[in-house]
């Protein structure tokens, strides 16, 4: 999970295709022709209401100063070229077209958005021109804040409530704070093993990339929601079970044992059938997809073996009968029975014993 922590997140451009593609041939050509930030141009779009074609340009005279049309480039931090103002029809508004020094996925590239957006709110201020900075380039950027701003209260929201969920159905305190705390470490890996491939470069090839890439910024929050899901079926598969055996047997280490014994099989074929599902995107010829299907791949793939049939049955027996401890305080919650009639249970247990008998006295 240590790489997580130098994660970049953004977009991957063109320059990511694989080379025998067009439009990753077309953005290398216009690159070394046109300079990096030809890949990345900004729109502002300026509103003057009552302004006509004939005056629009006089009264935007100040922001175009500002944006550097027609100046060389360096004149504005950032800009190499200006365009502008494009008036439309009925003359109340224009557009102009920015061009970067800097490439899409540039921390320059960024840094001049924000420094346009306060320069033309500055220059605006006062006067009934509204102006916006815009474009593909700046709608990613905007993305990606949005998107790392929220993660934490996403995985916050989505882990307490799962968390609240377990306590109701295992009428317990340790076993849901382990699962939760179970699924982040197996999650924070498969970030960690992602970006180690595609953002540092280690052993890239193996998955078709030529490049490194940075991190698409939504691919963390869909990782997260999918795998959480993936990994909460396996603990309540396998927690189920030996929490049947807990209340039969009442010793720990026996609980865990059988509980292992029984659910192994079909976690690890499940497992098997998800990991190849997601190893399999990352034949298509997409970066994003593939740093997606990679990452579940790998995600699912630590989860069912090193923490699920590992890590949880180990934790278990070390808790030992202090797993399934629940203070009185916490009675009044709703009992969640997620494998029906317990009398049922119990009518199987003695059908069992039954059979088990029978072959003994044979």
């Amino acid at each position: 999970a240590i790489p997580f922590l130098s994660i970049d997140f953004g977009m991957p451009d063109d320059s990511s295709m694989p080379t025998n593609l067009s439009q990753q041939q077309a953005f290398v050509l216009m690159n070394e022709g046109f300079g990096q930030g030809v890949n990345a141009p900004l729109i502002v779009v300026a509103s003057v209401p009552g302004a006509t074609a004939a005056t629009l340009p006089v009264t935007l005279q100040q922001l175009t100063t500002e944006l550097g049309v027609g100046k060389p480039a360096g004149t504005v931090a950032g800009v190499q070229y200006a365009v502008g103002p494009i008036p439309n029809a009925a003359g109340d508004a224009a557009i102009y077209q920015v061009i970067p020094s800097s490439g899409p996925n540039a921390n320059e590239t960024q840094t001049l958005v924000s420094n346009l957006r306060k320069g033309i709110k500055a220059e605006t201020a006062g006067t009934n021109i509204e102006a916006h900075v815009g474009g593909t380039t700046a709608t990613l950027i905007d993305l990606t804040a949005l998107v790392v701003k929220y993660l934490p209260y996403v995985v916050g929201a989505v882990v307490l409530g799962a968390f609240i969920l377990l306590l109701m159905v295992f009428r317990s305190i340790l076993v849901p704070l382990k699962a939760a705390l179970m699924n982040l470490i197996s999650i924070a890996a498969a970030y960690g093993i992602v970006v180690a491939v595609f953002q540092w470069g280690w052993a890239k090839e193996l998955v078709g990339l030529h490049t490194t890439i940075p991190i698409v910024s939504f691919v963390p929050l869909i990782m997260f929601v999918i795998l959480f899901g993936l990994s909460m079926d396996y603990e309540v598969f396998l927690m189920s079970r030996i929490r049947e055996e807990w209340d039969t047997y009442h010793e720990p280490r026996k609980s865990v044992v059988l509980g292992v014994a029984n659910t192994a099989r079909v976690i690890t074929t499940a497992a098997l059938i998800m990991i190849a599902v997601f190893f399999s995107f990352v034949t298509i010829q997409n970066p994003t997809v593939q740093v997606l299907g990679f990452g579940m791949a790998v995600a699912v793939l630590l989860d069912a073996t090193i923490v699920r049939m590992v890590l949880v049955p180990a934790i278990m027996e070390l808790f030992g009968k202090a797993a399934w401890w629940f203070p009185k305080c916490l009675e009044w919650l709703p009992k969640l029975n997620i494998e029906g009639s317990p009398g049922l249970l119990k009518t199987e247990r003695a059908n069992e014993a039954a059979m088990a008998s029978a072959k003994a006295s044979e």
